[in-house]
């Protein structure tokens, strides 16, 4: 997990809205070969750049008012995303969809509402991307069909794996009545996976963080509550990272090795990598769906795009929350941007 400055950076409470209406918007940009599982996606989207919220002070957090037209919305980048997915699950499903022992047929039923909903949003929001073909919807730009029959074809988690560029966690209540994570489909993340997390509760889960008791529990409490009495919410976290890859799972950190990083380098070695996730409420099953859609650039795609963006992030990675003081790049990356290092004391 990150530190708990970037955790709290996703966590908030800000701009409620009503289950149908909630959305993320993200793009990504493929720029190496296709025949390797694990590689870079660098996003090229400028605007959704522009829009990612850098904080400049701590705590506070990154929220954003999702609206129908880009909640779950296909980008540019839709077709080479899900070619990823598609490569990824078929390599390691089981690390990919998993479902908390005991908790399979809640898990099912959750994820069947979702995929029903998801499937009426973008058939609706989306027509030139999405067709409904009596039971089942088309992803025109991948030719993918899936099924909206509960009786018919995989697990619904796997076809709304197979049919959004969005990871998906599905949160229950367990018998005690705490929210834990029953399961998902999390081809996607950010140094974590699904067999770390799944059927913790939401506080063990951030067990550790650094201020989590004193500063983020109740945040996350009502975060999460707000979800379950049928609110959802949006939020923007982001990180920096050497590693470029859309897919960072934890699995992955023993077989990758951080690059030296210099100042003449920095720009194209050290990345941007923000989420976009939106918690939505399940009307009928009570379910808290988490979805996530990660985008990464490097930093001197931010600097050359985003100079307001770069700015506030050579003010972030100086606080001492941010936990990137005692990096080796940080120095160089701040010169990079154009901002003196401090001076040791």
């Amino acid at each position: 997990m990150q530190s708990a400055f970037f955790i709290f950076l996703m966590i908030g409470a800000t701009s409620l809205f009503g289950v149908g209406n909630p959305n993320c918007e993200s793009a990504l940009k493929k720029l190496s070969s296709p025949k390797k599982l694990y590689r870079p996606l660098l996003s090229t989207n400028t605007e959704a750049l522009l829009t990612t919220k850098i904080n400049t002070t701590f705590p506070s957090p990154n929220m954003y008012a999702p609206t129908p037209d880009k909640w779950l919305a296909p980008d540019s980048e839709y077709r080479t995303q899900m070619d990823l997915r598609k490569a990824l699950y078929g390599k390691r499903p089981t690390d990919i969809l998993k479902i908390q022992p005991g908790q399979e047929e809640r898990v099912r039923e959750a994820a069947q509402e979702f995929l029903e909903m998801t499937g009426n949003h973008l058939t609706t929001q989306f027509p030139a991307d999405f067709v409904r073909e009596g039971d089942n919807i088309r992803a025109i730009k991948t030719g993918v069909t899936v099924s909206l029959d509960a009786k018919s074809g995989p697990h619904p988690l796997e076809k709304l794996g197979m049919l959004i560029q969005d990871d998906v966690t599905i949160n229950l209540k367990d018998s005690e009545g705490k929210v834990i994570l029953a399961g998902g489909f999390l081809a996607t993340p950010t140094n974590w996976s699904l067999q770390d997390f799944i059927g913790m509760d939401v506080h063990a889960i951030h067990a550790g963080i650094p201020e989590y008791e004193n500063r983020l529990k109740k945040t996350v409490e009502g975060s999460v509550e707000r979800g379950v009495k049928g609110k959802c919410i949006g939020r923007n976290n982001w990180f920096l990272v050497t590693n470029p890859e859309l897919a960072l799972p934890s699995y992955r950190r023993s077989t990758y090795r951080e690059p030296s990083i210099t100042e003449q380098n920095v720009g194209k070695n050290v990345f941007l990598r923000s989420e976009l996730e939106s918690i939505v409420n399940l009307p009928k099953t009570g379910a808290t769906i988490f979805t996530i859609r990660p985008r990464v650039w490097d930093m001197a795609f931010v600097k050359e795009n985003a100079p307001e963006v770069a700015k506030n992030l050579a003010t972030a990675i100086q606080l001492p929350e941010s936990g990137y003081t005692d990096s080796e790049w940080r120095n160089p990356l701040l010169k990079f941007l154009g901002v003196e290092a401090p001076k040791q004391p």
